[in-house]
Order: C-alpha cells, then structure tokens, then sequence
C-alpha cells in the first residue's frame, strides 16, 4: 500500500464487517439532486440578468446545502437504528486509508462498511465506504468514488491548514 498524506483528526467513527452482498445499513450517496437540477436552469438564465442569476445561485447554494444535512441525519437515525454508534476517537485520516489509535478487533482482510462523519466546509457530512482491515489498527479504504476521494483529500488539508494556523 502506498502511503498518501494523512493527518491526525478528532472524527466520529463507526465500521462493521461486510455481511457478503448484502448492502450496507445506510446507503452511499453523494451530491444533491434537486439542487443540481436547479443549477442547470440557472445556467440558462440570460447573462443581462446577472444580478438575478446571484441571487438564484446563493438559494440554490443553501439548498443543496440543506439536502446534505438531511442525507446525513437520516444515515444517522438509520445507523442508529440499527444499533450501530459512531464514536468519537482520533484518528489520522487520508483520502486511503484511516488508521485508529486502538486495534480494530477484526481479523486482517476483514471486509468492512465504514462510517466516518466529518465537517468538511463548515457543513457536517456523513461519508459511507468499504474498507478492508490491515494490520491492527488500519482500516485500508477501496473503491473510494471520486467524490468521496475529494471529498477525503479536501479534509485531509483543510485539518492541515487549521493545524498550521493553529501553531503560527
């Protein structure tokens, strides 16, 4: 496995072995549906009307905002009934890997669902992928789809920055 940079984060965390082809208790899901509609109306509105336009995309920025906090509330309340917890713990997070600071108390090659809620952008997001554990206490994450892959990497550096910011 090739190291990418990862850095140390306070993140809630849950992860649960793969139960075959079963699908994981809360669907993946990543962009904002009628947001993204809408923004393909916008673009055709007249380039005259820019103020118009503005005003079109602040709304349509808010609501896709408010579409990502319901998709991640509702992964919450699905994991939660379920049973399954998030749990706050620092780990260090990379767009390939999360390594825990306590064994993971699977077997390594242990195909997993992962859970990781994050703020990413001044908005909390609840990112769901497939891990498989290595090691004692490294989750290795596969099939990333490139939105989760930026979503991860534009943590990964806004932690550093804060970090940075923090020391200066």
């Amino acid at each position: 496995m090739t190291d990418c940079f990862r850095i140390p984060a306070v993140v809630e965390l849950a992860y649960l072995p793969r139960d075959g082809d079963r699908p994981p208790p809360v669907a993946p899901a990543m962009g904002s549906p009628v947001s993204d509609r809408a923004r393909g109306a916008i673009s055709r509105v007249g380039r005259a009307q820019w103020e118009v336009r503005d005003a079109l995309s602040a709304v349509v920025d808010a609501m896709g905002g408010l579409e990502r906090e319901v998709h991640r509330l509702r992964g919450l309340l699905g994991l939660r009934e379920q049973g399954i917890e998030l749990r706050r713990e620092l780990i260090h997070v990379g767009p390939d890997a999360l390594v825990l600071q306590r064994p993971l108390g699977v077997p390594p090659g242990t195909e997993l669902h992962v859970y990781l809620a994050i703020e990413l952008r001044e908005a909390q997001q609840l990112l769901c992928m497939k891990g498989i554990a290595e090691g004692q206490d490294t989750i290795r994450l596969v099939g990333v789809s490139p939105d989760l892959h930026e979503a991860l990497v534009a943590f990964t550096f806004q932690q550093e920055v804060r970090e940075r910011r923090r020391q200066a």
